[in-house]
């Protein structure tokens, strides 16, 4: 069921999945997503004594676009909707551009977050080396530097013909693509600004127990650069599965498993 908190004036949609009195795991999804994706339903009769809460973050889904400052920003946006359902201690989940969000809450909450998650993450780009990691025909940098000097309708515009036109029609029907490239894509350039400015916290500050699970043979995000994040965090432990793609449903089913199975037995 898709419900609401407010924020500043602003009304965010969220969606609620498994025990709704069970222990709390806020999930990002990636730079395309929606929380009413219809692959998480089969996920609520699982969930025992868990409650997964996936929020739309601004411009996507039923959630009015506004401006984040960076990614810090986004503790006190998740510390509204805490309020609304009384939560107090909890984990974070990030998938691939979610990660982010995810330290972000690990940084903003020191003592609440028990535990971060992060599958297939976005690594820390900041750090110069990190960034140095993506080989020299991905254009990163070149990317970013075009980010940084654009509007968000420019990044949208470009975002929407570069990677999403040339994608087939049932795919671009489908609702994760749907409620990610509404209002020109501006979400999704909204993402591309994040990346390509400073976080607003530093990711060694974390002391929490960061679990990320990533491909040695990812296309999308280099192998190398996660291993290089984990080795900026306090207590990172990084799982490498040896052939499998940025995302699928296999090696995203098992994390999930995996980080129910941690939470069920503490294991830390």
């Amino acid at each position: 069921m898709i419900q609401e908190f407010k924020h500043q004036g602003n009304v965010l949609a969220f969606a609620q999945y498994g025990d709704p009195q069970g222990y709390p795991i806020i999930v990002h999804h990636g730079l395309v997503g929606s929380i009413e994706n219809p692959a998480l339903l089969p996920w609520s009769s699982k969930l025992k004594g868990i409650s997964l809460l996936f929020i739309a973050r601004p411009g996507y889904g039923r959630s009015p676009f506004f401006i984040l400052k960076d990614y810090a920003q986004w503790g006190s946006v998740v510390d509204s909707l805490l309020k609304q359902l009384h939560i107090q201690d909890f984990d974070t989940l990030g998938m691939s551009a979610g990660a982010p969000y995810s330290y972000a809450l690990g940084y903003f909450f020191p003592t609440r977050v028990k535990r971060i998650h992060i599958y297939s993450g976005l690594p820390w780009l900041e750090d110069k080396e990190i960034l140095h990691s993506y080989p020299k025909e991905k254009k990163v940098e070149a990317f970013y530097d075009f980010v940084r000097s654009s509007t968000l309708e420019e990044v949208g515009k470009f975002l929407y013909q570069e990677y999403i036109a040339p994608l087939p029609k049932n795919l671009k029907e489908s609702k994760d693509f749907v409620d990610s490239t509404q209002q020109g894509c501006i979400s999704m350039a909204q993402e591309a600004k994040l990346q390509s400015s400073p976080w607003g916290f530093n990711l060694q500050a974390i002391a929490q127990p960061v679990f990320l699970q990533h491909s040695l043979v990812d296309q999308e995000v280099p192998w190398e650069a996660v291993a290089k994040t984990v080795q900026k965090l306090q207590d990172g432990h990084l799982e490498t599965l040896e052939n499998s793609p940025h995302v699928d449903t296999e090696s995203l089913s098992t994390f999930f498993e995996k980080t129910f199975y941690r939470i069920n037995h503490q294991a830390i």
